[in-house]
């Protein structure tokens, strides 16, 4: 696809979901959730397990882009690079973003563990609630 047609997800280097439209929204005030979708203005489908980094890009990188450099820590300045939260902070509900402003506040279930941290489902954080929970 041409750059800007569709937004990726890729987990461990590998495309693992993609949107053809590309991003939704591009008002800042929207929230991004990690490990959650927005529905109706509610988080719902909690993510449970570790995450360890997190990265925005405004360009298109090819797999063997998204390879060489998933290990490795990133400065903030890549070429490309929109948002970038390398979840390094070991303590506290906040990640900073080092490409911007974009700081994420965690609310709900999360442990830090080594790298990254461990996010809780909705279940196991706050008891199932309605059609929260299956």
């Amino acid at each position: 696809p041409s750059c800007g047609s569709f937004g990726g997800v890729y987990i461990n280097g590998t495309l693992a979901s993609k949107q053809d439209e590309g991003a939704q929204d591009s008002n800042n005030e929207t929230p991004v959730l990690f490990g959650a979708m927005l529905e109706k203005g509610k988080p719902t489908d909690f993510f449970d397990g570790e995450l360890d980094e997190v990265r925005f890009w405004n360009v298109q990188r090819s797999p063997e882009e998204i390879h060489a450099t998933m290990h490795q820590v990133l400065s903030g300045s890549e070429s490309g690079l929109v948002a970038y939260w390398p979840f390094d902070e070991c303590t506290g509900s906040k990640a900073f973003d080092r490409v911007g402003q974009h700081h994420a506040l965690f609310r709900g279930g999360i442990e830090w563990v080594q790298p990254g941290m461990d996010m809780k489902s909705f279940k196991d954080t706050f008891g199932c609630v309605d059609a929260l929970c299956p």
